[in-house]
């Protein structure tokens, strides 16, 4: 958290997104797509992030009985510190949505997307490049409706694999209509998550990811595409699996554990090919 002086009363704001309510979140995604001055919407957001009671209306109608006018300009030094909260320069990894209620329940995954199956994360990364490059509704719906399942994650894995493929293909069309109906800046406060888990994994992983790299050149000439990403994640399976019958076990395993074994795999053949080049000739 970080402390804010305004007119001499101490204000504590969050400093990233894992330090802020859903709440808080929630109200900061829709003001910050909104069309309005710059000042406005620095206001509206640093309003959402203090401390005050409770409902939205309710703190501004305290704060405006509390402040003068000359508190108003007083706010704007503090620029900086939302614009730090906003660059989120610390992945926002922390769940704080893990139960999605609209006459019925849905469960999502844990903390940086730990509890996640590797099919799902392939899914998901095809769609959600495909969403930032719509915008579509629809899509944010498919890849939420991937994450947020109908029972705990706890149950997922004491299943068989077959049970728990069966178990994240059942009803998606189901779980896709109860997406529909969650307001839309609760979805687009997950899908912030998403991408913030995602940031997680891919420093925890350099070795995979960054050998996947293209220069700025290549990315500008040749736009990555859905099915690109796709087949990317296909050749990880080929790495991984002996023999055709170990694809579904792999796919139905948790991420961390699929990318930590490829991630090993790689570097293990980094070292075979160093020493390879530093052996000499006989």
């Amino acid at each position: 958290m970080q402390n804010i002086l305004i007119e001499d009363r101490l204000f504590a704001i969050p400093s990233n997104y894992n330090e802020a309510t859903p709440g808080q979140i929630r109200a900061i995604v829709r003001y910050d797509s909104r069309k309005m001055k710059a000042s406005d919407r620095f206001l509206m957001i640093l309003l959402c992030l203090m401390d005050g009671p409770g409902r939205l209306w309710l703190r501004f109608r305290w704060f405006f009985k509390l402040t003068k006018a000359e508190a108003m300009l007083e706010m704007l030094d503090f620029t900086p510190e939302i614009e730090h909260f906003l660059s989120n320069t610390i992945p926002f990894y922390q769940q704080k949505f893990p139960v999605l209620r609209r006459f019925k329940q849905l469960y999502g995954p844990g903390d940086a997307l730990s509890t996640i199956t590797f099919r799902q994360y392939r899914q998901t990364e095809e769609i959600g490049y495909r969403y930032r490059e719509t915008k579509d509704e629809k899509d944010l719906d498919e890849l939420l409706s991937v994450l947020y399942l109908r029972k705990p994650y706890t149950e997922l894995w004491y299943k068989s694999v077959p049970e728990r493929l069966m178990i994240l293909d059942e009803q998606m069309v189901y779980r896709k209509k109860i997406i529909s109906r969650i307001p839309m800046d609760q979805k687009q406060a997950i899908f912030l998550w998403y991408l913030g888990s995602r940031s997680v994994l891919m420093h925890q992983f350099t070795r995979i990811f960054s050998s996947g790299k293209k220069s700025s050149e290549e990315s500008d000439s040749a736009k990555i595409t859905p099915a690109q990403i796709g087949s990317s994640y296909a050749r990880l399976l080929d790495g991984l699996a002996e023999k055709a019958t170990n694809y579904a076990e792999w796919d139905a395993t948790n991420i961390y554990d699929v990318l930590n074994n490829y991630q090993e795999k790689l570097q293990e053949s980094d070292r075979v090919k160093e020493a390879s080049r530093n052996r000499k000739p006989a």
